[in-house]
């Protein structure tokens, strides 16, 4: 059995349909596919594979989606994350201000472990990451430790957030009119 967890928004982006990105998972994961029906010319023309004589070859354009550099996006989210507030009881540290230090070892492999093999989760993460910590703003004071931070996975409490803010920012309001 093998289970393919699948984000909407990103086939969306992606260009992809759900039943092509199951083909293209079967594809890179060895799996049999071959009761999906999927127009394999459109896939091609995307970039995600190349049709050859006898068999199909998936392109780097779909491999990286899920080669990740572990330490760019361990870093990235670390530095995201304040690693020292003032509460009302003073300074509290959240982590360790090095994301490579000894003691982040387990929660960057907890990170990695839950990004994983899912395109796309880590910029999600990121983006609700940004919104939680507006949402914070002015008092931070209360933040949880970067630990109990992963290991609630406090960000999915902003998924449904991000579209909102996306709206919210996009919207262009003018004044006068349109320029000619």
């Amino acid at each position: 059995i093998m289970t393919i967890s699948l984000d909407l928004e990103m086939l969306e982006e992606l260009g992809l349909r759900p039943d092509e990105f199951v083909y293209l998972e079967c594809l890179r994961r060895g799996e049999n596919f071959s009761t999906l029906e999927v127009e394999a010319t459109k896939l091609e023309r995307q970039g995600y594979i190349k049709i050859g004589p006898s068999d199909v070859v998936l392109r780097s354009k779909y491999i990286d989606l899920f080669t990740l550099d572990k330490d760019t996006v361990w870093r990235e989210f670390c530095n995201m994350y304040p690693f020292k507030v003032n509460g009302p009881s003073g300074e509290r540290i959240l982590h360790t201000h090095d994301p490579d230090a000894k003691s982040n070892e387990k929660l960057k492999k907890k990170y990695l472990k839950i990004i994983a093999g899912k395109p796309g989760l880590h910029k999600k993460i990121m983006q609700s990451l940004d919104l939680y910590l507006l949402s914070k703003r002015g008092n931070l004071g209360y933040l949880p430790a970067l630990e109990t931070f992963i290991n609630n996975q406090t960000w999915e409490s902003m998924f449904h957030e991000i579209g909102n803010y996306q709206q919210l920012t996009q919207k262009k309001t003018s004044y006068g009119g349109t320029l000619k």
